[in-house]
């Protein structure tokens, strides 16, 4: 009988001890949305695969914009285009707008314009995060788009670069010099069509992605503690109904006239 109490004592100890330790170990285990996110200026500030550029001339592109954007004279903040070109007739921009959104995982101090263009129909787009939409205006986006690449029968990566470096200086120039609601000034004879553009505030995006994620880990710890609890109970209950057992054998008459 001793030893049937300390078997059973032991598995109660050690389901206890697990109960105790599952919740420390997902907690260690589960690295912080920070850490498991690298800085945000390795990635990549131009994803084409409509084949305008070759790999050297955009990583040539993209370390020209890195030295704009590095200018920025607010080290606590990151401004950052980030281009997408695709060609599809199939894909709208809607669509691919979405598919970017959803999969954002930006940390809270990049501040970020996303520029779409499908190279199929020349539709574009730019999102823009709001922090920052008041340092470049539409006009002046629309305009150096149309200028720049719209307006060519096929535009070459040299036409990005040129659109990509003027409108990421502006960016830098108007928040170094802090101008304010330059999105409100127009330029003369410039009729902002809206569809092309859309504010957006990241800094949300972010928030419901960490909240996302707070609740998964939440429902794996509870899922965790739900299956100790019941691989808890049948260890218990098979000692227990084994211990019956023993007894009813113990008791029973044997063949021999005994016990």
């Amino acid at each position: 009988m001793n030893m049937k109490k300390i078997a059973l004592g032991l598995a109660l100890a050690s389901c206890f001890g697990s109960m105790a330790s599952a919740p420390a170990y997902a907690a260690s285990s589960s690295a912080p949305i920070s850490s498991a996110v690298q800085a945000k200026d390795e990635y990549h500030l131009i994803n084409d695969t409509a084949g305008i550029y070759d790999s050297t001339a955009r990583m040539n592109e993209e370390e020209e914009l890195k030295k704009i954007f590095s200018s920025s004279s607010d080290k606590s903040s990151l401004l950052r285009m980030y281009t997408f070109i695709y060609d599809s007739m199939n894909k709208d921009i809607p669509s691919v707008e979405e598919d970017l959104i959803s999969q954002a995982n930006l940390e809270s101090n990049v501040y970020p314009i996303i520029f779409i263009y499908n190279s199929a129909d020349k539709s574009y787009k730019f999102i823009i995060d709001e922090r920052v939409a008041g340092y470049i205006p539409k006009a002046y986006l629309q305009h150096e788009m149309d200028e720049l690449v719209t307006s060519k029968s096929r535009p070459t990566s040299a036409d990005f670069d040129e659109l990509l470096n003027r409108a990421s200086t502006m960016l830098v120039v108007s928040s170094n010099a802090n101008l304010g609601r330059q999105s409100d000034l127009e330029s003369a004879g410039v009729t902002v069509d809206e569809s092309k553009f859309e504010v957006r505030d990241f800094g949300k995006v972010s928030l419901k992605k960490d909240e996302k994620n707070e609740d998964k880990e939440k429902s794996s710890k509870k899922d965790d503690g739900s299956l100790t609890l019941i691989l808890c109970g049948t260890l218990i209950l098979v000692i227990v109904g084994g211990a019956i057992v023993f007894k009813r054998k113990q008791n029973k008459p044997s063949s021999f006239g005994g016990r």
